[in-house]
C-alpha cells in the first residue's frame, strides 16, 4: 500500500484493508482484490493494519490502482489525520 502526492510519498506499508472515496462512492479493498483503476474524490482513506491499528488520510482527488495485491493511491494532496 502506498499513498503518493506530487510532493512526496505520504505512506508506504502493509494493509489488510483499504477504504477509499471513489467518485462513484466509497469502496473497500481486501487481499486478492481484482485489478481496479478508479478516480478518487475528496474524502478520507482508511488503512487497516493486521495488528488492529488504523491510519486515516485526508485526500483530495487523484487515482487508485489495485494490481496483484498492491494498492497505489496517487493523490493531488494527502495528509495524515491525527488519531
Amino acid at each position: 500500500m502506498e499513498i503518493i502526492t506530487p510532493e512526496a510519498r505520504v505512506f508506504k506499508g502493509e494493509a489488510v484493508q483499504v477504504i477509499a472515496p471513489g467518485v462513484m462512492g466509497q469502496f473497500g479493498i481486501l487481499t486478492a482484490h481484482a485489478p481496479l483503476f478508479c478516480i478518487l474524490q475528496k474524502g478520507v482513506v482508511r488503512i487497516d493494519h493486521s495488528n488492529g491499528a488504523r491510519d486515516f488520510f485526508d485526500v483530495v482527488g487523484g487515482f487508485c490502482e489495485v494490481n496483484k495485491n498492491v494498492v497505489i493511491i496517487l493523490a493531488d494532496s494527502a495528509e495524515k489525520k491525527p488519531q
